[in-house]
């Protein structure tokens, strides 16, 4: 079961490594090309944050299944890593 748990850790980080990439890639293309109106640019700032947060979802909800099989050192990792990020986007936005 360790096993399992420790590589489901690792696809968690994973997806939360893309969550940060995504986040921080459509912030970075909204904020240096941006759309002509004002609703284009809420529009492309709301996209960023779905889709990280759905990504942080993800990872969030694997961490959780698999928190209490892991060691010390990667349950650190993966509540700041994950965990508190997804429930900031989550709760916040």
């Amino acid at each position: 079961m360790k096993t399992i748990a420790i590589f489901t850790f690792w696809v968690s980080l994973s997806f939360g490594a893309i969550g940060w990439l995504a986040l921080a890639g459509f912030s970075a293309d909204c904020y240096f090309s941006p759309p002509a109106t004002q609703n284009s640019v809420m529009y492309c700032y709301a996209v960023a944050i779905t889709v990280s947060k759905l990504l942080f979802f993800i990872a969030a909800a694997l961490v959780a299944i698999t928190y209490l099989w892991l060691p010390w050192r990667k349950q650190r990792l993966a509540f700041l890593i994950v965990i508190v990020p997804g429930l900031l986007l989550l709760t916040r936005f």
